[in-house]
This record gives C-alpha cells, sequence and structure tokens, in this order.
C-alpha cells in the first residue's frame, strides 16, 4: 500500500471513529494513538472541525473533495 493509500486508508478509519461507525478494535488503536501524544489529539480536533465547517455530506463523501478542501489554494490531492 503506498502513502497516498495509506493516508486514504487512515482518513477513512479518523471518519469512522469521528461518526463512531468504528468497529471496537478501531476505536482501540485510534484511542491508543490518541493517548501518545497531545499532538495526535489536536490533529483529530482538526479533522473533527474541518469536517464540521465544510459541511460534506459524509453518507457520500469523496476522498480527494476532502483532501483538496483542507489544502490551500492553489493545491490538489496530486500537486507536488
Amino acid at each position: 500500500m503506498g502513502i497516498y493509500e495509506q493516508g486514504i486508508h487512515n482518513l477513512h478509519l479518523f471518519i469512522r471513529y469521528i461518526l463512531n461507525e468504528a468497529t471496537y478494535e478501531e476505536k482501540l488503536k485510534i484511542e491508543q494513538w490518541l493517548k501518545k501524544d497531545a499532538t495526535n489529539q489536536q490533529l483529530l480536533r482538526s479533522l473533527e472541525q474541518l469536517l464540521h465547517e465544510s459541511q460534506l455530506d459524509l453518507t457520500r463523501w469523496n476522498e480527494d473533495e476532502l483532501w483538496n478542501k483542507s489544502q490551500p489554494s492553489g493545491h490538489s490531492a496530486f500537486s507536488s
């Protein structure tokens, strides 16, 4: 699995966690990650805020759309 695919997999996992749709094992994995570092907690809070502010329909979300909304103007998921 490449970096992009791994990032998308993790994004799916975090969103499922935020929406309370993660499995028990996924919740444990994220909660352990959150306990490791306060920065991890801030990253999850930032993702929650981004999702709330973007008002995306999370029942039909698109990874590239979410990624592009999180990037400064002029950047995209595939730009270098």
